[in-house]
């Protein structure tokens, strides 16, 4: 799965809103980004953390809302809502599960692949997830004040980009099915459709 999550030179491009290519996580980054969710859940805050980011994507991107039709999305209902309550837990356990194993490049990838895989049968594209990862960002800053530091804050925008690289690739795949193949491996595979259909 290649040097995704160790440091690497920023060689490999990735398209996001700031145009920027990801450096790579560091050892100082994975300790900023394991310290800032070990806060949230320590103090308990992890769930009114995960209403924040949800109410924040659904006021500033209300079409988001329309993923959740059977869902209270309302900033004044949300937290009434044991569906709505239940999938912001089952978010942030996956948003802890990724940054426990941050340091862990295979693992992690793999997570993230499934987790796209999953998003993309519902349409949730890759942009969808660099706006999600927007909101996780401002709400750290909004819930923890000046303990979010610039380096923290470096860290965490890293960190995202590296994951929405592997859901941009597995959208990729996705939406062209034969996209990671090589030549031979596209003429190898017609052919054999080919002979199926005679």
């Amino acid at each position: 799965m290649g040097n995704l999550f160790s440091c690497w030179s920023g060689d490999d491009k990735v398209t996001r809103p700031s145009d920027q290519a990801p450096q790579g996580l560091s050892v100082a980054d994975v300790s900023y980004i394991k310290s800032t969710m070990n806060k949230l859940y320590k103090n308990g805050q992890l769930l009114d953390f995960g209403m924040k980011v949800f109410k924040d994507l659904f006021t500033t991107y209300p079409y988001t809302r329309d993923w959740f039709p059977a869902y209270h999305t309302s900033p004044n209902e949300m937290e009434q809502d044991d569906n709505m309550i239940a999938l912001v837990v089952i978010v942030m356990h996956t948003l802890r599960s990724y940054v426990d194993y941050c340091h862990e490049e295979e693992t992690l990838e793999g997570l993230v692949e499934k987790m796209a895989r999953f998003h993309l049968k519902r349409y949730v594209t890759t942009v969808d997830m660099e706006i999600f990862s927007s909101c996780v960002i401002r709400q750290l800053k909004k819930l923890l004040g000046i303990e979010f530091n610039a380096k923290q804050e470096k860290a965490w925008t890293k960190f995202f980009a590296l994951h929405n690289k592997v859901y941009g690739r597995i959208e990729t795949e996705w939406l062209d099915p034969l996209s990671h193949l090589s030549v031979t491996d596209v003429t190898e595979t017609e052919t054999e459709v080919n002979k199926k259909a005679q």
